[in-house]
């Protein structure tokens, strides 16, 4: 189930969508104010790669300070690691909203 947060501040508004590895939806944004209506909407489709390597292993999550965490694990085979181009990490307090880091 898709969790989802919208920010508006001044003139500007975020949309924040945390999905799981399986959904799939169309999602539709509908904007109302004294200028009218607008709207977009957007299909999302989480497919899973049939060939994705495990998690990483030996990962050690360390405490830098209040705020700031450092986050290691072992490098896997570079017959796997030649084929990624990037990590994703994601972050929420327990029982809160996921936040995405890349």
């Amino acid at each position: 189930m898709a969790t989802v947060r919208i920010q508006a501040s001044g003139r500007q508004c975020s949309f924040h969508l945390c999905v799981s590895g399986y959904d799939e939806a169309i999602y539709q944004c509908i904007a109302e104010n004294s200028a009218g209506t607008n709207q977009a909407s957007a299909r999302l489709a989480v497919v899973r790669a049939k060939d994705l390597p495990a998690a990483p292993q030996g990962l050690i999550a360390s405490a830098v300070s209040i705020n700031t965490l450092q986050i290691t694990w072992s490098n896997p085979p570079s017959s796997i690691t030649d084929n990624i181009i990037g990590y994703i990490l994601h972050i929420r307090k327990l029982g809160g909203e996921c936040k995405h880091t890349t």
